[in-house]
């Protein structure tokens, strides 16, 4: 387990150096994969207060991170784990590297028509007709 004096000469080495850290568990993926195939990896991102970790609710669980491999200066195991018994490594990278954020997010209809900028329709009024009966 880190001690205290480590975590905060961790703190001041990221505050004074242009690296980054970043934690979570190495994820599997199909190599054809367009992100695996762009030198991407993914990963499941966790921040570890207590053991086992809980890496797997929606609010850890709602994102994959893929960090691009080229960006990864260092990885560094944790000592921690999942309860799946994974383990949980800190990847260090330069700070102004590009990462994506795969999220998925259920919104309402109205939600996503304002976030694609279109108006959402108050009644259906343009929606075709339904057929009413028989057969053609």
């Amino acid at each position: 387990m880190v001690n205290y004096d480590e975590q905060k000469s961790r703190q001041f080495e990221q505050a004074t150096r242009t690296l980054a850290a970043v934690f979570g568990v190495a994820l599997e993926a199909p190599e054809d994969h367009p992100f695996m195939q762009g030198g991407y990896m993914p990963l499941n991102p966790c921040v570890c207060v207590i053991e086992p970790c809980d890496c797997d609710g929606y609010e850890h669980g709602n994102t994959v991170m893929w960090l691009p491999r080229v960006g990864i200066v260092e990885e560094r195991a944790t000592g921690r784990r999942t309860a799946a018994g994974e383990a949980v490594v800190e990847y260090r990278l330069v700070k102004d590297t590009s990462v994506l954020l795969e999220t998925l997010r259920s919104v309402s209809a109205g939600e996503a028509m304002a976030a694609l900028g279109l108006a959402a329709a108050d009644e259906p009024s343009s929606a075709p007709e339904r057929p009413t009966g028989g057969g053609p």
